[in-house]
């Protein structure tokens, strides 16, 4: 049980109940599980990879791209898991068979080939995500899915299937030794939902804020890499961005805490630090254990010039996700530029103890040098 705020979707949820994470005994038998791993395993060790999720601890291959995997996926996973789909989700999908796929993949998490594989907490682009293991608990030591709203991993045996709503913000828990696989299958109803349309443009805003300002996901002191636009292209871009930003806010009702961190964002570029604050003070009430929204406050004290306020942000920030390291960068890259002594003042031995603590970290890392 979840309550449908979680989504971000409004007033329109097309989810009528907070049913929204499930899990269902052996959806795949363990031959077809074998099946699946073995073609992903061999296409990868061909050096072929398929960049879907763009996390780098972990490697993936599409469906699409195995004929085995395909044909038994076209014949026999779909139509199956379609109607698992449906049974979880009837407010959704009253027809099975007006489900189509988004995506399907194949991804590996390795502990030989990277520290701590796993996945960032993230939304899917779909409406329903389902995800199968198709390795056993006992090949590797941790690994689940973590979801943000309960503050839990969910860990399911070879050939059992967790399905939720692809709204819910959920990640790949690490694994620590041994080699997870899981298929991860996202699918849309043919018919787009209209609490749908407040997500495509937070997308299509997305997709112009990266054009106009490079990808810097709450990073402090380095400019990002722009496309070349000429200046009436680029007012163009800043138009639709703003009227995409408010059409999200306006479509989802005021319910999604990561459209009032984009708009932020935005403010931030603007040098409105102010207005940031009011807004990510909105994307804290929505959802209070995230912490790029803490980054984010961060960046607006250092606008304001309230140095203490921005490194207590950014520590807060590694408190609450210790495996994102920005939040402890951004406090050591602080101190660094204005001096500790400027930043932490008159202060308890606790901050500056816990400052040569992330630097120690970040050393340990590679993330500072």
């Amino acid at each position: 049980m979840v309550s449908r705020k979680a989504l971000g979707m409004g007033c329109d949820c097309p989810f009528d109940s907070d049913e929204l994470i499930f899990a269902a005994q052996q959806t795949l038998s363990i031959s077809e599980c074998e099946l699946l791993r073995n073609e992903a395993s061999s296409l990868l060790s061909t050096g072929e990879q398929y960049v879907y999720t763009l996390a780098s601890t972990v490697r993936e291959v599409a469906v699409h791209q195995l004929p085995g995997a395909l044909e038994w996926f076209n014949s026999q996973g779909l139509p199956r898991l379609a109607s698992l789909a449906a049974l979880c989700f009837p407010s959704v999908v009253s027809d099975p068979t007006e489900l189509w796929v988004y995506d399907a993949l194949i991804i590996n998490y390795d502990a030989d080939s990277f520290e701590l594989p796993h996945t960032p907490v993230h939304r899917d682009s779909s409406m329903i995500t389902l995800v199968i293991p198709l390795a056993s608990q006992h090949e590797y030591t941790g690994g689940g899915t973590y979801i943000e709203a309960i503050d839990q991993t969910i860990t399911l045996d070879q050939g059992c299937a967790l399905i939720h709503a692809s709204g819910l913000r959920h990640g790949g828990f690490p694994i620590t030794s041994g080699k997870r696989w899981v298929l991860a299958v996202f699918l849309n109803p043919t018919k787009m939902p209209l609490a749908e349309h407040g997500r495509r443009f937070h997308n299509r805003a997305t997709w112009i804020a990266q054009t106009l300002y490079g990808e810097v996901l709450g990073r402090r002191g380095r400019a990002p890499e722009k496309h070349v636009l000429d200046e009436r292209e680029r007012e163009r871009l800043e138009d639709e961005l703003r009227e995409c930003y408010a059409f999200a806010l306006e479509e989802t009702g005021g319910n999604d805490f990561e459209i009032f961190v984009n708009v932020a964002r935005h403010a931030l570029k603007e040098k409105k630090p102010e207005e940031a604050l009011l807004l990510l003070q909105r994307a804290a009430d929505l959802n209070p254990r995230e912490a790029i929204v803490a980054i984010h406050k961060g960046l607006a004290y250092e606008q304001l010039g309230r140095l203490r306020d921005a490194f207590d942000s950014y520590r807060s920030a590694a408190h609450l996700n210790p495996r994102n390291p920005r939040g402890r960068l951004n406090a050591v890259e602080l101190c660094h530029a204005y001096g500790a002594a400027s930043v932490l003042g008159e202060t308890s031995q606790g901050a500056a103890d816990e400052l040569y603590r992330f630097a120690e970290e970040l050393h340990a890392a590679g993330e500072l040098k």
